[in-house]
């Protein structure tokens, strides 16, 4: 490149970075003449004729301090914070100059941040003076509003004092405390301090409303005193004495000693309030009607049991009675049905332990009978237990029924298994009539042996369910060996035939084969006299099925299949 014009991009490069350098200085004094702008505004905008006024108010005490609070504010405004501001403007405009730009808006950051917080003050500060202004004029406001309630608690206290109680007395030393109070404020203002004033107002505020509330809790207290808690401890006294002629029997404290442990807590109540000790006075108050509730509650279970237990007694007495028929019953017919079946499930000892759990709960009834008539039981007491009785013999009553069920069983069991052993014969005959009607020409010597095990099997069990006393156990036990060795008998019956009618089929297919297996003729002959002489079904198939395989098996299982599937 020519050397000229690396001199010409040098010059480019140096006028742009100068433009660069001017336009961000420009930009950083713009924002320092901003600043001095918003310092101007604000130090224009201060409340300087308020300032003025609260010089000239003939004020003193707390009022004055205040007032010197808020001066010292102003001055520290003007004095200091102003000339910090002027600072960090001055050395962000300087530092903008040198450009030191980086330099420059960390002073103008601070600078933005000092007149951020000088704003907040000066808004406070203005409030404030406002707020000392008008404090005389507030507060006189504010103590005619609380004079009009002092009246009007004065006068209902005068008008209604019999609705106090012993509590007027101490109603009444807080009205003169309030007016003591009214005087301080007087006191106050005309000398003029007129914070203090303010803080007379707020308590006499407070002292109005906590007067307003005794006003209002006392009374209240007072008539549930007089219209509720004597009046239920009146008449839990009555209820109770009542329930003593009826023979009821109370568990737990005496209720008379309760009654006397409230009483003494109503005048601890009566006490809290003459003394105006409300919070004492909404604890004692609480556990006041907490024991009355109580009380009542236990009269009320009292009496509640009553109504159970009056319809128990007679549905228990009915159920122990009806029970005890009932066994009395089974036994009968434990000695009829045992005459005819061995039992086998030890009912006769279960009734005997039916009728001592019976006779237990009878005796509880009883022993409760006895504890009402003699007044020895609560009836919350007396009907738990007899709850619990009846529970009981609803589950012996389910535990009888279970016996009955079990001997009355005996005979429907033996109905079942005698129309089981018509089955059993019939299927052993239809097991030999199948044999018959394929026209075979004997019985394998093994089945023969076999189907006349399993006849007398079943002739032993009709054996067994033609005794005069049936051995029921026993007779289970050898009707599960007959259902098992009928249906292998029915299995055998169809083997049987399946191997001749297979037998058959094949020999006609191999003989097909005689012209070029001259051999066949010999096989079939032997097959046939395993199957004609000997009513060896099984090996004659065998022989058969074994030279077919050998000169085709996939015709001995083209036969086979079709066999199976048109059986």
């Amino acid at each position: 490149m020519p050397a000229e014009y690396i001199v010409i991009l040098i010059i480019i490069i140096i006028f742009v970075i100068g433009c660069g350098l001017y336009i961000y200085k420009k930009q950083y004094l713009t924002n320092v003449a901003e600043l001095k702008d918003r310092k101007k505004f604000l130090l224009e905008g201060v409340p300087t004729q308020r300032l003025d006024v609260v010089r000239e108010m003939n004020i003193n005490g707390k009022s004055q301090a205040y007032a010197d609070k808020l001066e010292a504010m102003w001055q520290d405004i003007l004095s200091g914070r102003n000339i910090e501001v002027e600072n960090f403007v001055f050395q962000a405009e300087q530092s903008a100059q040198r450009y030191r730009f980086k330099e420059a808006n960390n002073f103008q950051q601070q600078a933005h941040e000092a007149l951020e917080a000088i704003e907040s003050d000066l808004m406070r500060l203005s409030t404030s003076l406002e707020d000392l202004i008008n404090r005389q004029e507030a507060n006189e406001k504010r103590i005619e509003v609380i004079h009009k309630e002092y009246e009007l608690i004065r006068t209902e206290l005068l008008d209604d004092s019999g609705s106090f109680g012993h509590a007027v007395e101490r109603l009444e030393e807080g009205l003169a405390s309030i007016e003591r109070e009214f005087d301080r404020f007087e006191e106050v203002t005309d000398w003029g301090d007129h914070e203090e004033a303010r803080e007379v107002v707020l308590n006499l505020e407070d002292m109005t409303e906590q007067m307003k509330d005794f006003m209002r809790d006392v009374p209240a207290m007072l008539e549930r005193i007089n219209d509720d808690y004597y009046l239920q401890l009146a008449e839990i006294s009555e209820s109770y004495e009542y329930l003593m002629r009826e023979g009821f029997v109370i568990s737990g404290k005496p209720i008379p000693k309760e009654v006397a442990k409230i009483e003494t807590e109503i005048d601890s109540l009566d006490q809290a309030i003459s003394e105006l000790d409300m919070d004492e006075a909404r604890k004692l108050t609480d556990f006041i009607e907490s024991e009355i509730e109580t009380i009542y509650d236990r009269l009320e279970r009292e009496m509640t049991a009553s109504k159970q237990v009056e319809e128990l007694l007679p549905a228990i007495q009915k159920a122990i009675y009806y029970l005890k028929e009932e066994i009395r019953v089974l036994f009968f017919e434990i000695d009829r049905i045992s005459q005819s079946y061995v039992l086998i499930h030890n009912e006769q000892q279960l009734i005997k332990q039916l009728r001592a759990s019976v006779e237990e709960q009878e005796a509880r009834y009883e022993r409760i009978v006895d504890n009402l008539e003699n007044s020895f039981t609560p009836y919350s007491e007396a009907a738990a237990i007899l709850e619990n009785v009846k529970d009981r013999l609803t589950e012996l009553n389910q535990d009888k029924n279970d016996v009955s069920d079990q001997l009355y069983a005996y005979r429907n069991k033996e109905m079942d298994l005698k129309e089981e052993l018509i089955q059993m014969e019939q299927a052993v005959h239809n097991c030999k009539r199948q044999l018959i009607r394929e026209n075979l020409p004997g019985v394998p010597t093994e089945y023969d042996e076999f189907y006349h095990y399993v006849s007398n099997l079943v002739q032993t069990l009709g054996e067994e369910l033609s005794r005069p006393k049936l051995k029921m156990e026993k007779i289970y036990d050898i009707k599960a060996i007959c259902d098992e060795e009928l249906k292998n008998l029915e299995e055998k019956t169809e083997e049987v035939i399946d191997q001749a009618n297979l037998t058959e089929a094949l020999a006609q297919k191999l003989y097909q084969y005689r012209d070029n297996h001259p051999e066949v003729n010999q096989v079939i002959a032997q097959g046939m006299k395993l199957f004609n002489e000997d009513y060896d079904y099984e090996s004659s198939l065998r022989v058969i099925r074994n030279k077919l395989n050998h000169i085709d098996a996939d015709v001995t299982k083209t036969v086979e299949d079709r066999y199976y599937a048109n059986k």
